[in-house]
């Protein structure tokens, strides 16, 4: 269990590195070069994926990678479900490991790092600050990304699955979707009621928090050495189960920050990153 915790930590912390090291190379860098890149970075290789893919999805390769892909899922099925503590850890480390590995590592750093240069871009373009004098530039913007959108993830159901249209669906479609979820809130964000806007900005102030105890709270119910409801529920069910958390984090994170001025997790961060500077307060000054 150690093992497979330093190796994930160190995973991560190898990927971070890496963002950061890139990241040196654009620090002077003009905001509409951060697009470009961005841009860049996302869009080719996509479309190499997708051809390569597509070449796939009409040869044998793909029904050889679902009888390799099968067995894997069957065996993190019964880990989670009926496996002991030890089982699960060493199965989370391999499903972790199948994705996180040095032969995907760039694929995987092609689908995140671009958009950090996006968000770069929007950051020295000042993009939430200057709403009101690009509304027209942010719908335009908005509607293209709805519909495609919506276009790569009916994709699969419209000429149905292979690797291929997976690819569209996840890969391109779910950026595409961020994007799109970005500029409606841009344009609208402020016509949210308060009683609505203000649990979800606490819970986006609480992010880090937030995510470790769903991750805690899930494990528990799912997994073996909690209730071990692990492939036992519907896809609605799940949905409410995940609202109806979501819902009761929201009104927790306002909870707590009407005391203090960040989450716990947060705080640790915080106090571990600038261990340096002394009088480092998690209290709200009244």
């Amino acid at each position: 269990m150690y093992t497979c915790f330093c190796y994930l930590v160190w995973g991560y912390f190898n990927f971070v590195c890496c963002v950061r090291f890139f990241s040196t190379f654009f620090q002077e860098a003009r905001g509409r070069t951060f697009l470009y890149w961005g841009g860049a970075l996302f869009i080719i290789p996509s479309i190499i994926m997708l051809l390569l893919l597509i070449v796939a999805s009409f040869s044998k390769a793909e029904s050889n990678a679902v009888g390799v892909v099968q067995p894997l899922i069957d065996s993190s099925i019964n880990a989670y479900r009926d496996g002991s503590i030890a089982e699960i850890f060493s199965q989370r480390f391999l499903d972790w490991y199948y994705i996180n590995n040095i032969g995907t590592f760039p694929l995987l750093f092609l689908s995140v790092f671009p958009f950090f240069l996006i968000g770069a871009f929007l950051a020295k373009e000042k993009g939430f600050e200057s709403i009101k004098e690009n509304v027209l530039f942010i719908k335009y913007i908005c509607m293209v990304c709805f519909f495609a959108f919506l276009f790569f993830k009916i994709l699969p159901y419209l000429i149905g699955f292979n690797v291929a249209t997976d690819f569209m669906q996840d890969s391109v479609g779910g950026p595409l979707g961020a994007i799109f979820y970005i500029t409606l809130f841009m344009m609208y964000g402020e016509k949210i009621p308060r009683f609505i806007a203000q649990p979800l900005q606490s819970a986006g102030r609480m992010a880090l928090t937030n995510y470790i105890a769903q991750s805690v709270v899930c494990t528990l119910l799912f997994y073996n050495y909690g209730l071990g409801f692990y492939g036992d529920i519907t896809v609605m069910q799940g949905f409410l189960l995940a609202l109806g958390f979501f819902v009761v984090q929201c009104i927790g994170s306002s909870i707590i920050l009407k005391r203090y001025s960040r989450g716990p997790l947060e705080h640790f961060l915080r106090s571990f990153t600038y261990r340096g500077m002394k009088n480092e307060k998690n209290a709200v000054e009244k």
